[in-house]
C-alpha cells in the first residue's frame, strides 16, 4: 500500500512508526509524508496544489529526507492508495477552512490520484494548562478544545463529497490521556508514545489487520512493554468506537 500524508510537522511525527507497524504485520506500506512549509492550513495546501510549488519537505517511512518537493510531483511519482490531509491545530476549529477548501483539495487530489481513498485527520488539542491552549485558543481545558475539533471535522466531512473517512487522532488522544499515557513532548508535539498511538490509529484506519498482537518495539526512546501494550489497547478501542473495527 502506498500512503501519502499532506500536512505539517505534527502529521509528519504522527506517521513515525506507521511503516514499521505494517512491516511487523508482514504488510508492505510505503509512507510519504509532506510538510507544507508555507502554512499549516487547508488554504495553504490548496495553493500549493494549485501552483505546483516546490514548498513541501518530505519524509519517507518515518525518516526525514533533505528534499523539498511539490505535492504535484509526489502524486505523479507513484500510484497512491490512500491520501491523508491534516490541518494544524490553530485552525482546527475553523469551519471555513474545511468548507471553503476541502472540496477544492479533494477534486485536485482525485484528478491526479483517482483511485486513492481520501482521509481527513483530526488535529490534536493543545496540552492542558499551556498558554497556547488558554490564551491563544481561549480554551479552559484540552477536553473542551478536543470536543470542538471532533465536532468541526465531523461536520465538515459529513457535508463533503469524495472523502472516505476521518482519522480519529483527537479521539485517540482523549482515550490515551484518560488511560494515563504521557502523550505530549511539548504543548503541541506528541511524545514518543504519542507518535506510536498516532501511527497505530492510522494503521487501523488503513489496514484490515489488528494491532493488539503487533510485535514492533524498536522505538526512539525506551517506552516499555506495558506502556506499548496500553497504547495498542487505547488505539484499538478508539478505532472500534469510531467504526473502524467491529
Amino acid at each position: 500500500m502506498n500512503v501519502l500524508i499532506i500536512g505539517d510537522r505534527f502529521s509528519d511525527m504522527a506517521v513515525r512508526y506507521l511503516s514499521n507497524i505494517a512491516e511487523s504485520a508482514r504488510e508492505q506500506m510505503y509512507v510519504c509524508s509532506l510538510t507544507v512549509n508555507t502554512a499549516s492550513t487547508y488554504e495553504a495546501y490548496w495553493r500549493s496544489l494549485y501552483t505546483k510549488s516546490k514548498d513541501a519537505s518530505m519524509s519517507v517511512n518515518g525518516m526525514r529526507t533533505p528534499l523539498t518537493v511539490s505535492i504535484h510531483d509526489v502524486l505523479a511519482s507513484r500510484r497512491f492508495d490512500a491520501i491523508v490531509i491534516h490541518q494544524g491545530a490553530r485552525e482546527s476549529c475553523n469551519p471555513l477552512q474545511y468548507t471553503d477548501y476541502l472540496p477544492l483539495i479533494e477534486k485536485r487530489l482525485h484528478k491526479y490520484a483517482p483511485a486513492a481513498r481520501l482521509f481527513v485527520s483530526e488535529p490534536w488539542a493543545y496540552k492542558d494548562g499551556s498558554p497556547v491552549l488558554m490564551n491563544t485558543m481561549g480554551y479552559e481545558s484540552t477536553e473542551k478544545m478536543a470536543e470542538d475539533i471532533v465536532r468541526t471535522v465531523a461536520d465538515a466531512v459529513e457535508n463533503a463529497e469524495g472523502v472516505f473517512g476521518i482519522v480519529p487522532f483527537c479521539d485517540a488522544l482523549r482515550a490515551s490521556l484518560s488511560a494515563g499515557l504521557d502523550m505530549y513532548a511539548s504543548p503541541k508535539d506528541p511524545s514518543d508514545i504519542g507518535k506510536y498511538v498516532l501511527s497505530l490509529i492510522l494503521y487501523l484506519c488503513l489496514s484490515k489487520k489488528q494491532v493488539t498482537g503487533n510485535k514492533f518495539s524498536d522505538f526512539d526512546t525506551d517506552i516499555g512493554t506495558g506502556t506499548a501494550e496500553l497504547a495498542k489497547r487505547c488505539a484499538q478501542e478508539c478505532a472500534k468506537a469510531r467504526g473502524w473495527r467491529e
